[in-house]
């Protein structure tokens, strides 16, 4: 019974905080929004192998995400005390080319049409996505 009242806090939370707590289900695991892109472009450039960040938009445009979809890494680590990254910046979540480049993917992922969009894109590539209820 505590399980399902802080279940139900949560959503009230979600509710009045903005945050959405959505859980989609890809190749057998669950992630939330942000960590479901990270997941499917990551799988796409392990399928895929783009030899750059250019054939890497060519699947998911950089205006997909309001800051970009991708970031170099050094411009995306936080610069100051104060300063957060808006990127997924740990090192399994890296994309590095062929010339060394390393790219990240944004953390920034509302609920709103730049979600709908890169869901369009990821089905659109074949990506079979379930939103858990």
């Amino acid at each position: 019974q505590v399980r399902v009242r802080r279940k139900g806090e949560e959503k009230k939370t979600a509710r009045y905080s903005g945050m959405d707590y959505t859980q989609y289900e890809f190749k057998g695991e669950r992630y939330g929004k942000g960590r479901l892109v990270v997941a499917v472009i990551m799988d796409w450039v392990e399928s895929n192998k783009p030899q750059d960040i250019q054939g890497l938009q060519k699947a998911f445009p950089q205006d997909i995400a309001g800051n970009g979809t991708f970031a170099p890494l050094d411009d995306a680590l936080p610069k100051g005390r104060k300063d957060r990254t808006r990127h997924f910046i740990e090192e399994s979540n890296r994309i590095i080319f062929n010339d060394g480049t390393c790219y990240v993917v944004s953390s920034q992922w509302g609920k709103g049409e730049r979600y709908t969009r890169f869901m369009e894109i990821a089905r659109g590539l074949g990506y079979s996505i379930e939103e858990v209820v």
